[in-house]
């Protein structure tokens, strides 16, 4: 934007050694500084988006599916050796 613009303004004057101090490319850093000022300001009035949260399972509800493998790998064994 108006920072970019003064920028290249800027190299020009140097490069054509024609720059100057108070110049109206001074003027042009200050726009742009009070436009990045405006912009944090106007970005503070916007609330933030809400996050949904999603419920995390508990520990109990993601290892009750393995208590019958953790039966069948304990106790099948032995049952099975006896002839039962």
């Amino acid at each position: 934007g108006v920072t970019t613009i003064t920028d290249i303004a800027f190299a020009y004057a140097v490069a054509a050694d024609t720059y100057a101090s108070a110049s109206p490319i001074d003027i042009g850093w200050a726009v742009a500084l009070v436009a990045i000022c405006a912009a944090a300001l106007l970005g503070r009035r916007i609330a933030p988006p809400r996050i949904r949260t999603v419920p995390v399972p508990s520990n109990t509800a993601l290892l009750a599916p393995y208590v019958p493998l953790l039966l069948l790998g304990t106790v099948g064994p032995p049952l099975v050796m006896t002839g039962l």
